[in-house]
C-alpha cells in the first residue's frame, strides 16, 4: 500500500485506524 494521504478521510481511516 502507498503511505500517501488519500483525498477521502475514510479511507485514510481505513488504512490507518487510529481514530
Amino acid at each position: 500500500m502507498n503511505h500517501k494521504l488519500p483525498d477521502l478521510p475514510y479511507e485514510y481511516n481505513a488504512l490507518e485506524p487510529h481514530i
